[in-house]
């Protein structure tokens, strides 16, 4: 039974003390009160007072070393399908030209902005896997791999996605390099290959268009297709700049210009249809499932296998339960005057 914090097991050290010095303090009244009027302590009543004490301070520190017990199930999980997630984080992801249908506590999750929506498909789309291999990359001027190795620990890629340290430095994106990125995190993987990119689609040069398309139909040859969801609105909108307490501005270019973006909407189509995926326009919804949906029935040799897998029950709220549950049980008693 593994324990998070075993540190805490010193405290009952202070248990035998607590019982020695009651147990004395019990006998010493008694002696006194005998020697004073001749009152005789209900020997039950206190006993079972120290004993309770005792049970809840027991309790209470099992509870604070986090103790839990494991147990091994069987769990459904998909084998055939790696997926690697592209996260657009340039500069023009921070327009607030969005809606977020449910809440979140993402990092500055108070925006509703293009990028935290990326986030929030992300994070739908991890919920939906049942053991497909998953990776995840961030691209702007280039493709950082934000995972080496692709990997089912969601709950790892879930916090990568929220918290990795973000370079919003450059307006628009290179997505030809991060194309490239995300088809490398492949390596010789033999499994059906699915790219998930999250964009606005806007380049940092125009004149990258046909690069980009060039490197899709290399995707193509490769057997990985692109499933790409466009974040943002269909107008031109400003980018707003946010200071200490929210305070807002908005980015301007070196010729102290405003600038201003546009969702690149073709762009995303076109990468998706050369590599026979699809595009999703995340305009008042979330995707992500319909995505999931559409990669499943585009896959010919998922296999569905029962595996084995360790969980964890924390038994810090049972032992709080039974601290407090004695305690009312004895006061309880005390009331009616069962213990007298």
């Amino acid at each position: 039974m593994p324990m998070t914090n075993p540190e805490y097991l010193l405290i009952l050290v202070a248990l035998p003390i607590f019982l020695l010095f009651s147990l004395r303090s019990y006998k010493q009244m008694k002696k006194w009160l005998a020697a004073f009027d001749g009152t005789k302590i209900k020997r039950i009543k206190n006993l079972g007072r120290i004993s309770v004490l005792s049970l809840v301070l027991l309790s209470t520190v099992l509870s604070l070393t986090g103790l839990s017990i494991e147990y091994e199930m069987m769990e459904a999980k998909r084998k055939g399908i790696s997926i690697v997630l592209g996260l657009d984080t340039s500069r023009s992801m921070l327009a607030e030209d969005v809606t977020i249908p449910v809440k979140t506590s993402l990092m500055g999750g108070e925006y509703a902005n293009r990028l935290n929506k990326g986030r929030l498909e992300g994070l739908q789309l991890i919920n939906q896997l049942k053991g497909e291999r998953l990776g995840i990359f961030f691209f702007a001027y280039r493709g950082v791999k934000a995972i080496d190795d692709l990997t089912d620990d969601y709950g790892a890629c879930k916090y990568i996605l929220v918290n990795y340290s973000l370079d919003l430095a450059f307006t628009g994106s290179n997505i030809d390099y991060a194309l490239k990125t995300g088809v490398s995190m492949f390596g010789n993987d033999s499994t059906h290959k699915v790219i998930v990119l999250i964009s606005d689609g806007e380049l940092e040069d125009d004149a990258q268009m046909g690069s980009v398309i060039a490197e899709a139909k290399n995707l193509r040859k490769q057997n990985t297709i692109v499933y790409s969801i466009g974040i943002g609105g269909k107008e031109e909108t400003l980018i707003p700049k946010r200071g200490p307490g929210g305070r807002k501005d908005w980015f301007r270019d070196g010729q102290d210009k405003l600038l201003r973006t546009k969702m690149n909407e073709e762009l995303l189509k076109e990468i998706a249809s050369v590599t026979k995926g699809k595009y999703y326009y995340a305009e008042n919804k979330l995707v992500a499932d319909e995505v999931i949906k559409d990669i499943l029935k585009s896959a010919t040799h998922v296999r569905t296998i029962q595996e084995p897998v360790k969980k964890e029950v924390n038994l810090a709220p049972v032992f709080l339960l039974a601290a407090l549950l004695i305690w009312m049980i004895w006061e309880f008693l005390i009331v009616v005057r069962i213990v007298k």
